[in-house]
């Protein structure tokens, strides 16, 4: 399992195995040569090769480190990595509907044909609001 884990002091965003994340610390290998190894092979962490430091788990545990790592981009612009942000929610768009004509009421058409009926209703005019 691999999680996202955000170190502080660095502000930076990175994926880890879960077994190196305890107490509020993340480990981190020391070599940079070494640090997709370690990650993929989930070294666990030793003194050694690896220092601890301070962060915060983003989101839930990802079953591999493929899915993980295509959440990190997310990652570094939002915190809440919940499981809704796969489901696209975008705002409906509602169009505002507003008379083109002048007059709010229906007029009496005067005409040779139409005595007396009353006019179609107004067109609308469509424009669209965020």
């Amino acid at each position: 399992m691999y999680i996202i884990a955000h170190f502080y002091k660095e502000d930076s965003v990175e994926v880890v195995p879960s077994t190196w994340f305890k107490n509020n610390e993340s480990a981190w290998p020391i070599k940079s040569s070494n640090i997709k190894k370690f990650v993929t092979r989930r070294t666990i962490p030793n003194k050694f090769d690896f220092n601890f430091y301070p962060a915060r788990q983003l989101g839930h545990k990802f079953a591999s480190y493929e899915e993980a790592k295509s959440k990190l981009s997310t990652a570094e612009f939002n915190s809440d990595l919940s499981t809704a942000d796969d489901e696209r929610h975008t705002r409906q768009i509602r169009a505002n509907k507003r008379a083109c004509s002048n007059s709010s009421s229906p007029e009496i058409v005067k005409s040779s044909r139409n005595r007396g009926l009353k006019s179609p209703p107004p067109v609308f005019c469509m424009t669209i609001s965020y």
